[in-house]
């Protein structure tokens, strides 16, 4: 149970859930109902966080995250995907920012790659 706890915490799920009648315990269906568009992404990002994947594949993973969950999740996809490649589909350029390698996609092609400092220097130029 603490390593869900720990998960959901990451995630920022952890207070909606303890808010529950009876917290981690609660019955939620088949399909969860009772939450919000973005209280299930998080639990779907707790869910993910607890199977400690070797690829993590996201897509568009914070589009319905209001800006403080995004920044938690970001800081929780941060300190758990050490050792995991992350591949992103993003249209906000902020869940990308830190990534290693970018790919800029125009039309099904890739049109460059790199870093998001080397991308913005080759930009400018």
């Amino acid at each position: 149970m603490e390593e869900i706890e720990s998960a959901c915490k990451l995630a920022n799920i952890h207070d909606t859930i303890g808010s529950l009648p009876e917290g981690y315990e609660t019955p939620c269906g088949s399909i969860g109902g009772q939450f919000s568009d973005g209280q299930l992404q998080r639990l779907s990002i707790a869910c993910v966080l607890l199977r400690k994947p070797h690829l993590l594949l996201l897509d568009e993973s914070t589009s319905a995250l209001d800006a403080e969950s995004e920044k938690l999740f970001e800081e929780a996809l941060e300190k758990t995907s050490k050792g995991v490649t992350v591949i992103a589909n993003a249209h906000r350029l902020r869940t990308i920012e830190k990534a290693s390698t970018i790919f800029a996609i125009d039309s099904g092609i890739c049109v460059d790659q790199g870093s998001h400092d080397e991308l913005v220097a080759r930009n400018e130029e």
